[in-house]
């Protein structure tokens, strides 16, 4: 499909974060359709001076059993710092900075988006971490850097049910909605504490969220009795920081991890659905929800009204859903079919959130915004702190941050009041004084082929800085 030239820029905006004043792509739908065939390579930049892109360390890219080595030495320190007394903040700090894996999680996460060659399968990798939400708390912050790597992006070449079993028994999704401490009441544990006359019970968070917002909704008319049977399902399922003396599963396994004494026996019965007790039946679960027909239109709606446009028609989600049958969940196909429906809804518009916006701006005037991993420690300079995650969290959208389970709001109405509008007229200053861009506002406007609307708006401004702010504050590159 050959777009012309404005609406090629616009497309790659709305199924990406824009093109690099280097890139030159061609036919775009050809590129955007190639990223979806292979998982990304992270990349960053040493230090933000010199901003020459080279691939991610692995130092700074710890297995989930060094995370886990990690977050038992940082609480056994912070247990310690707590005891004492007159603690400063820079003894907090110390401590975080000597554990802080989240840290280089998060600029990773930035300047994937910002340096990539494959803006688009990031963009959609940013969909699915959304869409599967795992914020911070005191035990997944250190391991949501190795989810969206192992659980979200591994699987965006595999199928829907293969992400759904691998996120849903993530220590990052397991400690987020506290799973890892459910106990069947009828399992070995569970009747042991009973007798001594402790706690032990199912936890059902995970559970909801899982057939509420994971997979079929609640257009699926489940009821409380599915709810409880799928906690059921997940009881046993946890993490170990410390292995137990008697665990029956290898010393180094800290993912789908299966305590079998914690467990609660028997057949449960989800939709009419008779999921086996024991290890196994999680996945006869997910691989279930995952092939309903609730599943595939609840999400395709969700693909839709963040790629395409505000109000999805019911063409959108059908030929969404449609591509999600005929490939059985496969997500590449998926992807494909979204990729060509947003390619042939030119007049479409979307509103971008805070992050996509930022990425966006930064990726298509050529800034700089960001430290480098070299130099993450350093306490900044004269115009800004540089640290990814206090950009984010001023901006209004850092995946790390305490949130509710739906995630991040992809509606526009949340986003426009006037207190996110003035965060955006901030950072849009902040790129063009402190990011010094490679190309000014004229020239993006011009390669973008701004409207006469979007122009006339940043000529009423008096230097570089306003005209900057005007051009990505406008009601055109604040959409796609």
């Amino acid at each position: 499909m050959n777009l012309n030239p404005a609406d090629s820029f616009r497309f790659s905006r709305k199924v990406g974060y824009g093109l690099r004043p280097d890139e030159n792509p061609g036919d775009v739908l050809d590129w955007a359709i190639a990223q979806m065939e292979a998982v990304t390579t992270s990349v960053g930049i040493a230090h933000y001076r010199e901003p020459t892109v080279v691939p991610w360390p692995a130092k700074y890219n710890w297995s989930l059993e060094e995370r886990v080595a990690h977050l038992v030495a940082y609480k056994k320190a912070s247990d310690k710092l707590d005891k004492q007394k007159n603690v400063t903040n820079d003894q907090r700090d110390d401590l975080e900075n000597r554990h802080h894996q989240r840290l280089y999680d998060i600029l990773r996460h930035c300047t994937d988006a910002v340096y990539t060659t494959a803006p688009v399968f990031e963009r959609f990798a940013n969909f699915w971490a959304n869409h599967f939400t795992v914020g911070e708390n005191s035990e997944s912050t250190m391991v949501v850097g190795h989810y969206t790597d192992a659980a979200i992006k591994a699987n965006m070449v595999r199928d829907f049910a293969a992400m759904l079993y691998d996120v849903e028994t993530h220590p990052a999704m397991l400690s987020y909605l506290d799973a890892q401490y459910s106990i069947g009441p009828h399992s070995h544990l569970g009747l042991e504490f009973h007798a001594q006359g402790k706690y032990a019970d199912i936890n059902e968070n995970l559970a909801r969220e899982m057939l509420e917002l994971h997979t079929i909704s609640p257009k699926a008319g489940y009821t409380q009795a599915d709810i409880t049977n799928v906690a059921k399902v997940l009881t046993g399922w946890g993490y170990t920081m410390q292995l137990p003396a008697d665990h029956d599963f290898p010393p180094k396994e800290r993912w789908r991890v299966f305590r079998k004494n914690w467990h609660e026996p028997g057949t449960k019965t989800v939709l009419g659905q008779t999921i086996p007790q024991g290890q196994g039946g999680l996945r006869v679960l997910t691989d279930f929800l995952a092939a309903r027909a609730e599943a595939r239109d609840f999400i395709s709606f969700k693909l839709a009204h963040h790629f395409i446009r505000e109000e999805p028609t019911a063409n959108d989600v059908a030929v969404i859903s449609k591509a999600w049958q005929d490939g059985k969940g496969d997500l590449p196909t998926i992807h494909k079919a979204v990729l060509q429906l947003a390619a042939t809804e030119t007049e479409a518009r979307k509103f971008m959130q805070p992050e996509c916006w930022l990425f966006q701006m930064i990726r298509m005037s050529g800034a700089t915004l960001f430290r480098g991993f070299e130099e993450l420690d350093d306490a900044g300079d004269n115009q800004i702190d540089r640290r990814s995650d206090k950009i984010l969290t001023e901006l209004g959208q850092n995946n790390w941050s305490i949130r509710q389970p739906d995630g991040f709001s992809d509606k526009r109405v949340d986003w426009v009041s006037p207190e996110h509008m003035e965060r955006r007229v901030r950072f849009a200053q902040i790129v063009r004084i402190g990011g010094k861009p490679t190309l000014d506002a004229d020239a993006v406007a011009d390669r973008y082929m701004a409207t006469p609307e979007t122009r006339a708006l940043v000529g009423k401004a008096q230097d570089g800085v306003g005209k900057f702010t005007l051009l990505f504050c406008s009601p055109e590159f604040t959409e796609a």
